[in-house]
């Protein structure tokens, strides 16, 4: 059994040397698509190699965009190994775990591997291609594998493997700018896909996903409300985590409202006149108001954005009742407004809802019992809420 690492990789030298030595006990031959590094990352690879006595070959490749770059990198793996049994697909920030890996133990066509990421979402991707069909990385960025059967393309089996996973520490050569380079990715393919609905869609909801990063929450609600609205796929995952992430841009918006909220009662008026002309201009009529009118309004942003938060993290629950996030993420609004009935009353809701099988987003600390049980029992007794 014989397994080829296949990646791609741009100015990877702080890095590269990590990824390669991690997946060692996995991989029998190298096969790297770079992208134009003006850095070490090549002569760091071949030292690798050349120490560890691996066959290696690096492509040179000029980047399109993340779908082409992929399908390229392996279709220059099949050429140059084209006896291998499995083609690893790794990242070169990614560092591989062994969980009691057997290579001689692989069946399947494709395999899911774990991803296990700082902000403590874990979610599954293809990471292993059995070298039996023709495959094809589809879209510009958060792009994915099909495969050609019959000359037509078909989605992978979702089959994971849990021997093998990955740790993602996202400090790869191209980070900078990866919001706005992911925006003008998505924004460019859109104009090409008036007869792919569903991959329309889906980068309508990586669009959502980009603003919410780049902090632009109600332009990122504009994507995933058009996604919801246009796109209404039964127990969709990507669907659920656009209704929960509308609930946390409003949430985001909330808090970004604190702050000045905050600044504003600790602050002399010139003070908030500065913040306001630099960080909230959408505000600027407020200077005309008098102090409390300023503070009344204030606040009245403040609920509505709450209580919008909170009314979507209730519907998110409503769309797929098999995960807890969104109502971890209620509680913490009902903690802002004091609602402790109604605390316990989803803790209760929680502490009953079991590790899922999804895909997306699976975020395994909200599904501990345990905090759900000690919020209940710390309520009761500071509040005397014991009949509830």
């Amino acid at each position: 059994m014989k397994i080829c690492l296949v990646s791609i990789v741009k100015n990877e030298g702080k890095i590269i040397k990590r990824m390669l030595e991690s997946c060692l006990f996995i991989i029998d031959m190298i096969c790297i698509t770079d992208t134009g590094s003006t850095d070490s990352t090549k002569l760091i690879i071949e030292e690798f190699a050349l120490i560890y006595d691996i066959p290696c070959k690096i492509f040179d490749d000029q980047f399109e965009n993340f779908g082409k770059s992929r399908t390229i990198s392996y279709q220059n793996a099949l050429k140059t190994y084209p006896n291998c049994d499995y083609f690893l697909l790794s990242d070169a920030d990614f560092v591989w775990n062994d969980k009691q890996f057997d290579k001689n133990q692989l069946t399947e066509d494709q395999y899911l591997v774990i991803n296990k990421t700082k902000i403590k979402y874990d979610f599954w991707n293809i990471r292993l291609l059995k070298n039996n069909f023709e495959y094809i990385c589809i879209g510009a960025t958060h792009e994915f594998w099909m495969k050609k059967v019959n000359n037509k393309h078909e989605y992978l089996n979702n089959n994971k493997l849990t021997t093998l996973e990955i740790i993602d520490y996202n400090d790869g050569g191209c980070k900078k700018n990866k919001y706005k380079r992911d925006e003008k990715l998505l924004l460019d393919e859109i104009k090409t896909l008036s007869n792919d609905k569903s991959l329309f869609y889906k980068n309508i909801y990586y669009l959502g996903q980009t603003y919410s990063c780049l902090n632009e929450y109600e332009k990122s609600n504009h994507y995933y409300f058009e996604r919801l609205i246009n796109y209404d796929v039964e127990d969709d995952e990507l669907n659920f985590i656009s209704h929960l992430q509308i609930a946390n841009n409003y949430y985001k918006l909330f808090l970004k409202y604190y702050k000045l909220y905050n600044t504003f009662i600790n602050s002399q008026h010139s003070s908030l006149e500065k913040l306001i002309r630099i960080n909230y201009k959408e505000l600027f009529p407020l200077l005309y108001y008098s102090y409390e009118d300023q503070k009344t309004k204030l606040l009245k942003i403040l609920t509505i954005f709450l209580d919008q938060s909170s009314n979507e993290y209730i519907k998110t629950y409503l769309y797929r009742k098999t995960r807890i996030e969104p109502l971890r993420l209620l509680i913490n609004n009902l903690i802002y407004k004091k609602k402790y009935n109604s605390i316990i009353r989803f803790c209760l809701i929680a502490s009953e809802i079991k590790i899922p099988n999804d895909k997306v987003y699976v975020n395994l600390e909200y599904y501990d019992k345990i905090y759900y049980q000690n919020m209940i029992s710390n309520i009761k007794k500071v509040f005397d809420l014991n009949n509830i």
